[in-house]
């Protein structure tokens, strides 16, 4: 949650909306930001509250080990700093700031299709800026030529494949196929996994237009593909095999005229390299070429936000973690919402992503104003410090388990309660030797209603109601089983829709939270969180 109006204010009145870090007058783009995480328990109080600009913000981190490259700042450094520059502006130790810089520069990840799909048609009434204005650049016909090789006007990042009564009967089939293994978040909320096959290539192609794409440019199938199967309890399928594909993303350069006066964006200076499909290549490698890369030039309104694209992402099979910062939602009609987030995007992730087609990475943007041009640095794509836009389905499947055992590790162990919505019922948690502790997840847009969990006739917790993003831990006794009574309740009471893929990421992104929570958890008691 952000700090309130009030705490805000006083931060950026005691920074004289200087950065904190770097000491740069940074007018309306600066952030106040949470020196100890509110993952962490840290308040949205003064006393945790830190002016920081959008590049040093992007160097604090949250502190998070896995927060892409370089040394991040410590809490106790930013302490420090913050100190002494409240001290330093208190004194009145500050010059007189220079004017501010025209443009509020950022960059935006389109993951949902249909959005980028409505931008390269001309249609801008869902970007979440005000009065956008869209850049015609290789860029965006790169993303036009691929969008238009689908079939659908909406893109699954999934193929279904075929079902089966058993699961022998698919070993038998595929006799290369092994278990999934519970603890790796790629994988926890599938059964089975196997290499995808030549058929399989030729399979997915006819479904999904830019799989065959990237076939075609000869991208390896593991790439391209993985194959899972996974028990469709809602559905009552025993087997359900998928093809995880990968989701296609697109990069923006969003910048805003912050004066009062029309601007002039004649150019960008950076790196780029203007291709075609067979650019692809992992995001960390820089583009061969520096220069110029040409803008209309035509006014830019006050309070209008220029729309550049500069790069085309493959996301990665497996969740895309996100430390969130802040989001906010809107819906596009009846249970369906478009979620706008400020995000870091931890770093083994961003390792796994590539860039395909056509790359241009700003360095200054060249602005005319009073007669003059300007150049104003700005700063490079950073996959820890971006807005990100989604569009998703409010679903409803049912409450999740995990297990932690005596050594610390941390496992998936299923859906709970997987029944119709607002149906009181019992089920069992089956419990591994050496288990330590079971985690219920509330991971979906729905609420969970726990009557009661016991073990042996001992109450483990009772009467607990979760809410999306809150579990109860429950510390295991020596039996082999929990019993849990209680429900789930959609807003419409009605399940969701089917979307495999989208739970494996919520399981996958909750999977990695506990594991790095481990240690804390271990410490705890039965708790709701």
């Amino acid at each position: 949650m952000p700090f309130p109006r009030d705490v805000r204010e006083l931060a950026l009145v005691a920074a004289a909306r200087h950065c904190c870090v770097c000491h740069r007058y940074k007018g309306i783009k600066l952030e106040v930001h949470h020196l100890i995480p509110e993952a962490a328990g840290g308040r949205s109080t003064i006393d945790n509250a830190i002016a920081l600009c959008f590049d040093c913000h992007t160097d604090a981190g949250h502190y998070n080990p896995r927060h892409p490259r370089g040394t991040k700042y410590s809490q106790a450094e930013l302490i420090r700093a913050r100190d002494t520059w409240f001290a330093t502006v208190q004194k009145g130790g500050i010059a007189n700031p220079g004017e501010a810089s025209p443009v509020h520069a950022r960059y935006l990840i389109c993951k949902t299709w249909e959005l980028l799909t409505e931008i390269c048609n001309g249609d801008l009434s869902r970007v979440p800026a005000e009065q956008p204005v869209l850049a015609k650049n290789p860029v965006l016909q790169f993303m036009a030529s691929v969008i238009a090789v689908q079939a659908a006007s909406y893109r699954h990042a999934r193929a279904w494949g075929d079902r089966y009564s058993r699961e022998a009967d698919y070993l038998n089939r595929y006799p290369d196929a092994r278990r999934a293994s519970k603890s790796d978040p790629a994988e926890a909320y599938y059964n089975l996994t196997r290499e995808p096959s030549a058929d399989d290539m030729r399979h997915v192609a006819q479904e999904d237009g830019v799989s065959g794409l990237l076939s075609q440019e000869g991208i390896p199938r593991d790439e391209i593909v993985r194959v899972f199967t996974y028990e469709d309890i809602c559905g009552g399928v025993a087997v359900q095999e998928v093809f995880r594909l990968r989701p296609f993303w697109g990069v923006f350069f969003a910048a805003t005229n912050v004066t009062s006066e029309p601007l002039y964006l004649d150019a960008i200076e950076g790196h780029y390299e203007f291709g075609g499909a067979a650019l692809y290549r992992r995001l960390g490698k820089s583009p061969a070429d520096y220069g110029l890369s040409r803008l209309p030039g035509a006014a830019l309104a006050p309070g209008a936000t220029a729309l550049i694209p500069v790069a085309t992402l493959l996301a990665p099979h497996q969740p895309a973690a996100e430390d969130v910062i802040r989001q906010a939602d809107e819906y596009i009609e009846r249970e369906y919402v478009q979620s706008v987030s400020r995000v870091h995007l931890v770093y083994d992730q961003v390792s796994l992503i590539n860039t395909w087609g056509p790359v241009l990475r700003p360095q200054t943007l060249l602005v005319r104003r009073h007669s003059s041009r300007e150049p104003i640095k700005v700063h490079e794509l950073d996959l820890g410090n971006v807005f990100v836009v989604n569009r998703h389905w409010e679903m409803g499947s049912c409450p999740h388990v995990f297990i932690i055992r005596v050594d610390g590790d941390v496992s998936y162990a299923g859906e709970l309660l997987a029944s119709k919505p607002a149906i009181w019922h019992s089920d069992a948690i089956t419990l591994p030797p050496h288990t330590s502790y079971a985690v219920i997840a509330e991971l979906e847009e729905e609420v969970t209603e726990l009557l009661r969990a016991e073990q042996d006739g001992v109450v483990l917790a009772a009467n607990i109601t979760l809410h999306q993003g809150m579990k109860v831990i429950l510390p295991a006794l020596s039996g082999s089983h929990v019993i849990v009574k209680g429900r789930y309740r959609t807003r419409s009471g009605k399940r969701g829709v089917r979307d495999p893929s989208r739970r494996g990421d919520l399981v996958g992104c909750a999977l990695r939270t506990l594991q790095s929570d481990v240690s804390s958890l271990l410490r705890s008691k039965a708790v709701v969180a």
